[in-house]
C-alpha cells in the first residue's frame, strides 16, 4: 500500500508535465493564430509550465520526505530504493520532455503564419513593401503608413532593413514576431541570427525571435 501511494504520486507528476507540455504547444499555436487577442496581456501558455512545475516539485518533495523517513528504518531499505528510483525517473521524464518536444515559439509562429495566410494580406503587402524600400525614411515606417488591412492587426512598428527587406513587427516584453518581405524571391527560412523564419510565399516569411 505504501509503495502504491508513491507510484500514484509518480504518475501524477509525470502526467502533469506531459499534459502541460501538450497544452502549452496547443495554446501557443492558438496564441499565434489569435495574436491580436493577447496584445498587451498575459497569454494562457505563460501559466501552463509554472503551475505544472509547482505540482511536479510538490510530488518530488512528497516522495523525498517519505524517502527520508524510510532511511531511518533499516527494514525499509527496499522501499527507500524504490522511492529513490521514482525520484530519478521523474527528473528523467522532465528532462526528456524539455529536450525532445519542439519549443513553444515554433508552434506560435506556425499559428501566426496560418493567420497571416488566412487574412490574405500578402498580395497587398508586396507592392507596398517594394515602394517603401525604394525610398525609405530613416529605416523606420510609421504604423499609419502601413496598408489598412495590416493596421487592423495592430502591429507595433515597421522598418526597412539594410538589405532592402521590409519588416513588420508585433509583440513586446514577452517576445517579438512578425512578417518580413524580401526584395528578392528568396525569403529567409530556418534559424537565422537568433530568429526562426517560416516562409509565407515566394518572397516573405513569418519570423519569431528565439528565446
Amino acid at each position: 500500500m505504501k509503495l502504491s501511494r508513491d507510484v500514484l504520486v509518480f504518475l501524477v507528476a509525470t502526467g502533469a508535465i506531459l499534459c502541460a507540455r501538450f497544452l502549452d504547444l496547443r495554446w501557443r499555436y492558438e496564441e499565434g493564430f489569435h495574436f491580436d487577442r493577447y496584445a498587451g496581456g498575459l497569454p494562457p501558455s505563460m501559466l501552463a509550465f509554472p503551475l505544472s512545475l509547482l505540482l511536479v516539485m510538490a510530488c518530488m518533495a512528497l516522495i523525498g520526505v517519505r524517502l527520508q523517513r524510510g532511511l531511518k528504518k533499516p527494514e525499509a531499505q527496499v522501499q527507500c530504493a524504490f522511492r529513490g528510483a521514482l525520484l530519478c525517473s521523474i527528473i528523467v521524464v522532465v528532462m526528456v520532455v524539455f529536450m525532445t518536444v519542439e519549443p513553444g515559439y515554433v508552434t506560435f509562429t506556425q499559428g501566426f503564419r496560418d493567420r497571416i495566410l488566412r487574412e490574405s494580406v500578402l498580395a497587398e503587402l508586396h507592392p507596398w513593401a517594394h515602394a517603401v524600400a525604394v525610398d525609405p525614411k530613416d529605416g523606420m515606417i510609421p504604423v499609419d503608413d502601413l496598408p489598412q488591412q495590416v493596421r487592423g492587426l495592430s502591429p507595433a512598428f515597421a522598418e526597412v532593413l539594410p538589405d532592402g527587406s521590409v519588416r513588420i513587427t508585433w509583440g513586446g516584453g514577452f517576445g517579438h514576431w512578425g512578417v518580413e518581405i524580401s526584395p528578392r524571391e528568396n525569403p529567409r527560412e530556418g534559424f537565422i541570427d537568433g530568429e526562426l523564419h517560416i516562409p509565407l510565399d515566394h518572397a516573405s516569411s513569418a519570423w519569431h525571435e528565439v528565446q
